[in-house]
């Protein structure tokens, strides 16, 4: 039986925790082994696994490999970015077996009055729309979730957090022209924030995401974070980040349990 998309994802994310930290608490997570020995023992998958989870049997191998890229001048995010772009042939592979009416929707982004503008641009600019889609939907979704969690409790929220609340308020109240952001305060947070909320909460949280951590959450949303700081400095994004997005909408989804 293939290997799912969590447990792919969480492969990738304890790589990307291993290039970037490389701590003993990281080395010794049993994932790694568990889900590498599950590929290796599906052919298909097998064949598109990245090398260098072929050629590492544990995370320390792979810290030392990350650590050796490019002659041993990449930095952190170079690494954990070759580690995304490695996963690409796998998670492509799978997801595009899983499609659903969703991708159909990001796909028909209408770029008809752009004409004037060179094709390679106006593919960039689709991709880039693409992403956010999947970008909003994730983000807004979790705001959701955590608002119903919230509901009867009073959660922690930590200083740093209720600081930028207090003053994209503040902005807002002087902008009468922009519309109210909502009635909770998680409307007011980006992903980073959000992720800081339920890590301060987790005892609340955790029931809701059986089997998993607070870092396996965190992980996901700052991974989700960089493709958003992309999007919103007008940078470039493809098709390694819209991939990458589908997943994450596909496992923070399956987990997040919304009220109609």
């Amino acid at each position: 039986m293939p290997v799912s998309l969590e447990r792919i994802e969480r492969l990738k994310v304890i790589t990307v925790s291993a290039a970037r930290e490389g701590n003993s608490i990281v080395f010794d997570d049993p994932d790694y082994a568990a889900i590498r020995r599950e590929l290796l023992a599906d052919a298909e998958q097998k064949k598109r696994l990245p090398t260098f989870i072929l050629a590492c049997t544990n995370l320390r191998e792979v810290r030392q490999e990350m650590q050796g890229l490019n002659s041993g001048t990449a930095g952190y995010k170079e690494r954990e970015r070759f580690i995304r772009e490695s996963f690409t042939e796998l998670l492509t592979e799978f997801v595009t077996v899983q499609r659903d009416p969703f991708t159909e929707v990001v796909a028909s982004t209408d770029l008809s009055k752009l004409g004037t503008l060179p094709l390679d641009i106006q593919q960039k600019g689709k991709e880039g729309a693409d992403c956010f889609v999947y970008l909003f939907c994730i983000e807004n979704s979790i705001r959701e979730f955590i608002a119903q969690v919230a509901v009867g409790r009073i959660l922690t929220v930590p200083g740093r957090v209720q600081t930028k609340i207090d003053a994209r308020k503040q902005v807002e109240a002087t902008r009468k022209y922009l519309p109210v952001r909502g009635n909770s305060d998680v409307y007011y947070c980006d992903f980073i924030e959000l992720a800081d909320i339920i890590k301060a909460n987790w005892d609340v949280f955790a029931q809701h995401f059986p089997g998993k951590n607070e870092h396996w959450f965190t992980s996901m949303l700052e991974e989700l974070y960089a493709v958003r700081l992309l999007i919103g400095h007008n940078s470039a994004v493809g098709e390694v980040e819209l991939k990458q997005l589908d997943v994450f909408y596909r496992v923070i989804m399956s987990y997040l349990k919304l009220d109609k």
